[in-house]
């Protein structure tokens, strides 16, 4: 199957940086059924991974998961995957405010923000990079590492 057509299976995400992984199999991990995700789920098991990237973010756009918000109500992977939540969304630095460096974002702030952009798990490559050439100019998928997960 061509790169372009895989599919987001699962992320890791530090600060504005994320690892996707990409599969054309409906992924799972160990107690992806389990809430919450960020204290029980493990990553996607390795036989669904075709290819990784990495996703890095310009320093000032605002890139959080569910996970980041403390006030957002417990979910899993399996949510993820039925895309009740996005798995990350991100608000590009052009659409923050003015003396937002002063005022802390949550994630169900960004999820009512009309210019974030939502990320989901099942969206394939090339609608990502779409995505990120209409709103993160400078940002790309890096397929260059190999992380040796498959």
């Amino acid at each position: 199957m061509e790169r372009k057509y895989l599919k987001l299976i699962d992320f890791e995400k530090k600060c504005n940086q994320l690892r996707l992984f990409f599969g054309n199999e409906k992924p799972w991990g160990d107690d992806w059924d389990d809430a919450p995700y960020q204290h029980n789920a493990g990553r996607v098991y390795d036989r669904f991974i075709k290819d990784t990237a990495v996703l890095s973010f310009y320093y000032d756009d605002i890139v959080y998961e569910p996970a980041d918000d403390y006030s957002f109500p417990d979910i899993s992977k399996e949510a993820m995957l039925r895309k009740i939540v996005p798995a990350f969304v991100a608000l590009p630095v052009k659409y923050r405010d003015p003396d937002s460096y002063w005022n802390s974002y949550s994630y169900t702030d960004l999820m009512l923000n009309k210019y974030t952009i939502q990320f989901f798990l099942g969206m394939t490559v090339n609608k990502i990079d779409k995505l990120l050439k209409d709103n993160f100019p400078k940002t790309y998928l890096d397929f260059s590492e190999n992380f040796n997960y498959f």
